[in-house]
Formats: C-alpha cells, structure tokens, sequence
C-alpha cells in the first residue's frame, strides 16, 4: 500500500484546530514538530512554526540579549536584577503587588511553548564557561494520540558570580499538554509551572572608585553593602484553557483510491489513497460560536530582608463568533467578550495581611476587508479596591501586502494604577503608604512595517501622564509622582542583511528621547550588531558560522538597584554607557547537533579602564569563555 499526496492535498488529522496567519502551501504541513503559544482568548491552535535547526542565535550565553524586540542593561548575570532600556510604557492590566525585575527569565501561561508533534521530539542542550558558570536544559514532547500532546520543559542555571558573596540558582520546570477532538469542537491546554530562583543579592559595591579607577581587577574580594543578603523567588502556576465550539465542522479533505497494476506482473496490484482538499460551504458570520473558560491560580513567595507572599486566583469565561477553523476562509467580522474575575491575596512577613477582588470586562471586534484588518478591543477593571476604574482601549489597523509584508498601525489609551509595590511598603522599619496616587495615564500611537526576515521598522510616540518612580537615599527610598506628563518618542529597526550567500548582518538600532529626564530616563541610541558568516563544508554535511556581537549605548543616569526593595530608583550619581562590549563567536551544526563557543566581552582584556559597569554599583562581567551543545532528536 502507498499513500500520496497531491499538491495542494493534506493530512486530515494534522489539519484539524491548526490554522496559519497566512495562506502556506500544504507542504508546510509535512513537518514533524509544530509548536504554538497559548493566547488565553484564542479558540484556535494558532502561531505554529518548526523548532529551528539554524545555530544562528545560540551565541547568546544570556538569553536576555536574545530576545526580539528588547534590550536589558543587568549585570551581566542570568537571573539578576534588569531593567529595559527600550521600555514598553503600555502593560496589561494586570495586578502586581511590586514591579516584576526578573520579567523576561520568569515563565507564565503565555510564554510557555506548546507542541503538536507527529514523532518524539527531545532537545538537551548544556551551556558552560572557564569559570563554573552552567546552563542545562532537557525538553521532551511527544504525542499520546495524534491530537493529545504532552510536553516538559527543565531549565537549570547556576551562573558564575561577581562578588565575594555572590550567586544565582534556578531551577525551572513546566509540565504543559494540549488536546483537541477530531473536528476540533472542543480543545484543551493546561500546564503546571514551577520555579525556584535563589539569588544572594548583595547590593552592590562599596566604593565605585575600585573599577573605575581600576584599583583591583578580582571582584572576589570587594566589600559590599550586605554581606548575607539573599533572596528566594518560588513560583508555582497551574492553569487550564478550554474552549468548545457549537459549530460542527465540514469535511475539508476528500479521499480518492487509485489502483495500480503492474505492466509486467498483473497480479501485483497497489492501492494509492490520496487526500484532495476540498473547499468548505461557506460559513455563516451569525452563528452559536464558541464559549471558552480559562482557570489559573499562581503562588509568588519572595523571601530577603522581608517576606512577601502573593496569591491570584483568577477565571475567564469568553464567548466568539470565531467558530471555524478551516485555514481557507477567514470570518470577515469577529466578535469576543467575556469577564475575568480576579482574588489576590497578600502575606507580607507574616503579620499584613491583604485581600482584593476584581472583575475585569473585556471585549473585541475584528473587520477583514480584503488584505485589512481593523480591529479595537476595551477592557475595564471594575472592584472594590484601588485598582477600580483601570482602562485600556485600543485600535489598530493591519495590511498584509504579500504573505511576507505587513504594516500596523496602533492607538492605544490605558488609564492603569501603579504597582500595589508604590502604594503601599512595609520592609525592614520602613514604611510609606500613598493612597493618593493617581492612575498612570499613557496615550500611544504607534507605526510597524515588517518585511519577514528582512525588515522590521518600528516608530512610537507615548504620552505619559501621573508617572511614578522611587528616588532618595537607599535607606530611604519613596515613590514620587509626577505633575505633568511628558512624551517618549521611539524607533528601533531591525534587519537581516545577506551578502553573497555567505555573509550575514543582523542588527537592531534603537533612538528615544523623553521629554522629562527627572521622570523617565533613556539612552538616545542603543545598538545590537550580529556580523558572521554562514558556510556549508564537507558536501553540506556541516555549517558553520564564525562572527561578533557588538552592543552599544549612549550614556544616561540608569537607575539603580535596591535589594531590600526589590525594585529600581533614580539615582544622579553615575552615568552608565558609551562603552563597547563585543563578543567573538563560533556555531557548528552536525545534522540536529550544535556546538557552539563565545569569547564574551572580548575588548575588556585591553581596556585602560573598567568602565562597563551595567548599572551603578554592579560592574559588569569582565571576559569570560562560554561553550555549550544543543542536540535535538525528532527523527
């Protein structure tokens, strides 16, 4: 028995819930491993691509510096203290007992990857340096059923540290599966989070004058603020996304058997089954749709010179009209709304005690007309505590040229309370509690052209208004609002040039301007450069890829750390920036295998001066060997 495929024919099963942004041959669907994020409003399994096999970004040794779109000034360590400084001024409304500073190595519902696989895909990888820095990290997902996945995901990290007192451990895993029926009326993802990162913080330096005047090139031995000073982040999710769909599906492939007999033996005979798509009859834009539910509760606990527990107990019921999913007809018009009740509990030192409960409503519309879609979507918190009234409201415009071209255009209003962190602090005899604050109000508009692959250009003007930020000494440190708005206007561009083939340049170049330094601060030019070369040897048996990083930004008064807050301030002390820190690579790739080695902040070695300090009082790691091997099997 042989089975084929025509070319515009598909598997059935593997069809079934899957649906592309943009029309792609059936071939694209002949992959093995397929893996999606969960989108908590989506009834559709959607964003999938394949696991990549390029090595092209296995020259990050911190994967803060790998991710699109941003970039974070820490000290150098995974697992420490960062902040942004390309900041995104407009955040979900979402309830936050103090400002998140491990955003970006933390993992939530809605960056934790799914999979859809059609054989067992296990990826190991282990990431060492000179010193006793390490990385692990093991993933395995397969598929119980053709529509069942199950998947885990550990990751540990134990970078090398920078003081006498000095070191991080993390310890991540999830545990996620999906499920959706054979006509994909109902679908499932739920999954299970747990982290335990351990950081002893120590807060800094002493004396600045030990790098800058480069008096001492050992970080071991330097004096610093706490001697003992450590803290524990554990973190537990567990949450569930179902949706069912009232719309039964309509076939979309048709099966047709062809019999072959040979022309030398007539008794040998051969069945071909091929599988033909065909189109469905067309839908109705008024139908029952689809009612989803999500279900999540997540435990933060957080122990130093304090300890704080926080629990959020929260649900989304949904309904939409979205309820088909075949991928060669799109509903012109989308509708979806729904309501999320939110319970926070807070512990602080065992003895404060809080509780809060909010509802939250939510609602969104989608028009397709030919290549374009307008879309707006509101959301309003409505509860008894200060967090009442928050909003958010957006409207956004997308035309796809080509299925590789799109532009968007974004406005966006939000009226949103600040973190619970500045209204209220209880830590080590420090008190404050401003209950007058005002909601930080921020009014955007902002412009994306993105050429896939080639291109991503990316303009934003922000208004800012009743902005709040800490400032003061470190042993007296207090929220501070201000008085009249300002505008942060951004760009940043993005783009992957290739010369002959062989020869690569990825870069991303950011400008800002804030028009009130004393509320918000930014580098005006912030640059990250990748240049290597791409080359096959020995017949295509192996890649390799031999290049530099080099990152750059202009000075401007980054703000500071305070471990015993847990969140930044202003300070007026130090400039930080106008440094170069280059970074010398090699990647190798055998079949599903790749090596890699980094020569990280290779310029430091003959720097006259220690000037790359992060931010103040934290010195940048000095240069350093990484290597690691990433070996994935999914044949």
């Amino acid at each position: 028995m042989t089975w084929a495929q025509t070319p515009d024919s598909t598997d059935d099963q593997q069809l079934k819930g899957i649906v592309f942004d943009n029309e792609e041959p059936d071939s694209v669907l002949k992959g093995k491993v397929f893996q999606f994020h969960l989108d908590p409003l989506q009834v559709k399994i959607q964003h999938i691509d394949h696991p990549t096999l390029n090595p092209a970004g296995t020259q990050y040794h911190d994967p803060l510096e790998a991710l699109n779109g941003d970039y974070y000034l820490s000290r150098g360590l995974v697992g420490q203290s960062h902040i942004s400084i390309f900041p995104k001024m407009v955040k979900p409304l979402r309830w936050s007992y103090q400002p998140d500073i491990n955003a970006g190595y933390a993992k939530r519902p809605d960056n934790v990857v799914f999979y859809q696989t059609q054989t067992p895909f296990t990826s190991l990888s282990y990431q060492s340096s000179i010193k006793r820095a390490y990385q692990v990290n093991v993933i395995h997902t397969q598929n119980i059923t053709p529509r069942w996945n199950i998947a885990l995901d550990y990751h540990l990290i134990n970078p090398e540290g920078i003081y006498s007192n000095s070191d991080v451990l993390s310890h991540y895993l999830d545990a996620t599966t999906n499920y959706y029926s054979r006509d994909s009326r109902y679908q499932l993802y739920a999954g299970v989070i747990w982290q335990k990162l351990k950081i002893d913080e120590n807060g800094g330096i002493l004396n600045d004058e030990l790098f800058t005047q480069r008096r001492q090139n050992n970080f071991a031995g330097i004096p610093v603020r706490f001697i003992q000073g450590g803290s524990l982040f554990n973190t537990l999710d567990l949450f569930t996304h179902q949706t069912f769909n009232f719309v039964r599906q309509t076939q979309t492939v048709k099966e047709r058997q062809e019999l072959i007999v040979s022309q030398t033996d007539s008794n040998k005979l051969d069945t071909i089954f091929h599988y033909d798509t065909i189109l469905p009859q067309t839908p109705h834009t008024i139908n029952p749709g689809v009612v989803g539910l999500n279900v999540a509760m997540q435990r933060n606990a957080r122990k130093f010179i304090d300890s704080t527990t926080t629990h959020y107990y929260s649900g989304e019921i949904f309904w939409s009209n979205d309820a088909y999913v075949d991928s060669r007809w799109r509903n012109p018009l989308k509708v979806r709304g729904g309501l999320r009740p939110q319970l926070v509990h807070v512990n602080e030192n065992n003895e404060n005690t809080f509780n809060f409960f909010n509802t939250s409503l939510f609602a969104d519309v989608l028009l397709h007309i030919g290549k374009a879609d307008i879309s707006a979507q509101a959301e309003r918190v409505n509860s008894s505590n200060y967090t009442n009234g928050d909003y958010s409201l957006n409207a956004n415009l997308n035309f796809q040229f080509d299925s590789l071209t799109t532009m968007d255009i974004a406005a966006t209003l939000q009226g949103r309370a600040p973190d619970y962190f500045f209204y209220h602090y209880n830590s080590n005899g420090r008190t404050w509690d401003c209950d007058d604050l005002n909601k930080i109000s921020t009014k955007q508009l902002q412009f994306d052209f993105n050429r896939e692959n080639f291109f991503h250009f990316t303009a934003a003007a922000q208004q800012i208004g009743n902005h709040v930020w800490l400032e003061g000494d470190t042993s007296a440190l207090a929220p501070v609002q201000g008085t009249q708005s300002f505008w942060l206007f951004q760009g940043r561009l993005n783009m992957q040039l290739q010369l002959w083939g062989w020869l690569h340049y990825d870069m991303q170049q950011m400008v800002q301007y804030s028009t009130d330094e004393q509320q918000l601060r930014v580098p005006l030019f912030a640059s990250k450069n990748s240049l290597y070369t791409n080359i096959y040897l020995f017949k295509r048996a192996l890649r390799a890829q031999f290049g530099v990083d080099i990152r750059y930004h202009t000075l401007f008064y980054a703000d500071s750390y305070s471990p015993e807050a847990g969140a930044f301030y202003h300070q007026d002390e130090y400039k930080v920036g106008n440094y170069l820190w280059a970074d010398v690579f090699i990647n190798l790739q055998i079949k599903h295998a790749s090596i890699y080695a980094k020569a990280g902040h290779l310029n430091s070695i003959w720097e006259p001066e220690a000037r790359y300090m992060l931010f103040p009082h934290n010195p940048g790691i000095n240069f350093g060997v990484y290597y690691g091997v990433i070996w994935k099997f999914f044949d």
